[in-house]
């Protein structure tokens, strides 16, 4: 802070799998530039391999696998949304079901038509896209979980 630096922390300890503790960003105004810390001084970060890995195999195979690899892409779309729906009636209030239904509902169909816009933009654009829809949809499903507890 003396340097002209600004620190950006949070109110509470975070707690991940396997990992709790205290981050923080230490960031320059003048440039833009910063450094994403954990505490201790040291940097993190993890990648679940096998799951990006699967998003990244059935993106790919929706982008080249002609129209089997639609069907099949679609038929996994339908399934894990239906597998959801399942662990959510089976988990959680009927109001809470209700919404995240709803809301992952909405999600999907906004992220998929936007997906259209990218898809012609080409594959490395498309297939980025498709990790990051993975990803946000993973914690907002996660998320909805945590309330039925």
């Amino acid at each position: 802070m003396a340097t002209g630096k600004e620190v950006i922390t949070h109110t509470d300890a975070v707690s991940v799998p396997g990992w709790s503790g205290a981050g923080y960003v230490i960031f320059d105004p003048k440039t833009g530039a910063g450094a994403w810390k954990i505490g201790g001084g040291v940097n993190g970060g993890s990648l679940d391999l096998w799951e990006h890995g699967k998003t990244l195999f059935w993106a790919l195979l929706g982008e080249y696998g002609g129209k089997l690899g639609d069907l099949l892409n679609n038929a996994k779309s339908f399934l894990d949304h239906t597998v959801t729906v399942y662990e959510l009636v089976k988990n959680c209030p009927t109001v809470h079901t209700i919404m995240a239904i709803i809301s992952i509902t909405m999600m999907q169909i906004k992220f998929a038509v936007i997906g259209v816009a990218f898809a012609k933009l080409g594959p490395v654009v498309l297939l980025s896209y498709a990790l990051i829809v993975a990803s946000i949809m993973a914690k907002v499903t996660e998320q909805w979980a945590k309330k039925c507890v």
